[in-house]
């Protein structure tokens, strides 16, 4: 089974890596057109991805998602508040900064995935509750009392919507 990613060192590249199954480290970097840019050197940890892996790379790829929105983005439930800070309902006080939660574009099923630190209780509420949920930017200034990011200046990119069959977020 081979799992995808941005790679980071090459711009546009997508980086297919073996997981589970055949638990190695074999992995492989290519452009958006299928052609192999690097390589892992094959050894006895790592022998390199098989020819049906490759296949397959190519494959995944060809039908892969672009991100709507360039750049660092977050996830907020709930509209954005107009005093431009967030309230810790556990304490009742401000916070220093609006609270969210990072977001990660999913390549391969085209949609935005939480990701990094946050409270996954509150986000599970909100969903419960039927909170509006957006896509934001802004300038992150620190972390909230429950681990998430705070953002200053934040503005709306996207209303989002979960779609459970992609078991992530997507544009209204």
């Amino acid at each position: 089974m081979l799992q995808f990613c941005e790679d980071y060192n090459i711009d546009g590249a997508i980086r297919a890596a073996v997981v589970n199954d055949r638990s190695n480290l074999s992995w492989a970097v290519f452009n958006r057109a299928g052609e192999i840019l690097r390589a892992n050197t094959p050894n006895w940890l790592a022998p390199g991805l098989t020819a049906e892996e490759i296949a397959e790379a190519r494959a995944t790829i060809s039908n892969m998602h672009d991100a709507p929105f360039a750049g660092t983005v977050y996830i907020r439930y709930n509209a954005l508040p107009a005093c431009g800070h967030s309230t810790n309902y556990a304490t009742g006080e401000a916070e220093h900064g609006v609270s969210c939660y990072r977001a990660a574009w999913d390549l391969v099923a085209g949609c935005y995935r939480r990701s990094g630190p946050g409270l996954d209780g509150a986000a599970f509420s909100y969903l419960l509750q039927g909170a509006d949920i957006f896509l934001i930017s802004g300038r992150e200034i620190g972390i909230g009392a429950d681990g998430e990011p705070l953002l200053h200046d934040p503005s709306v990119l996207a209303e989002l919507c979960f779609d459970r069959d992609k078991d992530g977020y997507t544009v209204k």
